[in-house]
């Protein structure tokens, strides 16, 4: 409210107020370590656990409640911040520890409202006062002070419920006075700056709509030059990839497309069986030096489709089978792997172990190698199947 500046989120107004004031979240004082001192939930890293505390109110009031007060650290986004992260790389889940947990006391946050701006705003008041004058002096109050436009709603709110029939005696200033200047500063209308759409610098003056139909009436007015899609060139030779083909075999891709494509004359045929039980080196799609080595390949026009199949390690339905079928006694008390994706968690499900952790991760990027393809062969005007 001093700068007069409109933030786009709660998180942009903290970051101002540090950068521009210096005013550090009490929830940095809290951060300690990498560890939350109130459930022992170990983070390794202090962003992480800033972050939990700034989503666990028990974890933030119990912390609060035994008056802990930590030396400010380098915070969320701070270059050494960025180097821990790195370093971890999310390398191990948050972890559990165990230890002697302290008393349980009632969670406690701090006042939310600026109690120096409520002291200033009681000093004003005098006897018969108007709501304009009110209105303008507490105004003019709020602009001295570096306070969010969050924090300063949740001022205007404590004043107004705070203030009742005893202080109306003291100050001699009606209830009625006092709500009528404070829903008039509650409403973002009456601050100018808070009217200003922020997003409006940055949105063009003409959505796509406007060109198109101009393009449209300009071509139906005279004749006009369009663009013809020509093909590409096709040589002899076509290469098709095939991902995660698997050990080679009678009756696999390859071979059907190979025995398919024998009587036809003038086309060479290469069909590329992709799997790193067939080439350590080329086979290898979790290498970005590969991936990027066959995504080369399809840039430059001689890859003619590609068929890739999700990575059956973790994508499998397999996993989602129970082996006890109660009738074989040998599969009494047997399972397979667990299930690691459903269709709500796509990309995986939450608490899984670290080495289902690995095989996801692994998943997912041979998945992406596959969606990267089908883009470049859709640049292309190539084939592609997933």
């Amino acid at each position: 409210m001093l700068c007069k500046k409109r933030c786009a989120s709660r998180g942009g107004e903290g970051a101002h107020l540090f950068k521009c004031h210096a005013i550090v979240a009490s929830v940095r004082h809290l951060c300690h370590g990498t560890q939350c001192a109130h459930c022992l939930r170990e983070y390794h890293t202090r962003s992480k656990l800033q972050q939990h505390l700034q989503r666990s109110r028990a974890c933030r009031g119990g912390l609060q409640a035994r008056r802990l007060h930590s030396d400010i650290q380098a915070g969320i986004g701070s270059i050494e911040q960025q180097q821990a992260q790195s370093m971890h790389d999310g390398l191990v889940p948050p972890l559990q520890a165990q230890g002697p947990v302290l008393p349980v006391r009632a969670p406690v946050d701090p006042d939310p409202e600026h109690t120096d701006l409520i002291d200033m705003w009681m000093e004003l008041l005098y006897p018969e006062m108007e709501v304009a004058l009110l209105q303008q002096m507490m105004e003019a109050a709020i602009q001295e002070f570096a306070i969010s436009w969050t924090r300063c709603q949740q001022t205007l709110r404590a004043f107004r419920d705070g203030f009742g029939e005893e202080l109306v005696m003291i100050t001699g200033v009606s209830q009625r006075v006092v709500y009528k200047a404070v829903d008039n500063l509650l409403d973002p209308e009456y601050w100018p700056f808070l009217r200003d759409d922020f997003r409006d610098a940055i949105r063009p003056v003409d959505d796509l709509t406007h060109y198109t139909e101009w393009c449209s009436r300009l071509t139906a007015a005279s004749d006009v030059w369009i663009a013809q899609n020509i093909p590409l060139p096709v040589g002899k030779e076509r290469v098709v990839l095939h991902a995660f083909a698997g050990r080679r075999r009678v009756g696999d891709y390859q071979w059907y497309l190979e025995q398919f494509m024998a009587p036809v004359e003038g086309v060479v045929l290469h069909v590329v069986s992709l799997d790193i039980i067939i080439d350590e080196n080329y086979g290898d799609l979790s290498r970005n030096d590969i991936q990027l080595y066959w995504l080369h390949g399809i840039r430059c026009g001689w890859v003619h489709a590609f068929l890739g199949g999700p990575p059956c390690c973790t994508w499998s339905k397999a996993r989602a089978v129970d082996l006890d079928d109660g009738q074989s006694p040998g599969r009494q008390g047997r399972h397979g792997p667990r299930p690691v994706r459903s269709a709500q968690d796509l990309w995986e499900l939450a608490s899984l172990g670290l080495r289902e952790i690995d095989q996801v991760i692994d998943g997912n990027v041979l998945l992406g190698f596959c969606l990267l393809a089908l883009g470049e062969l859709a640049l292309q005007a190539r084939a592609g199947i997933l």
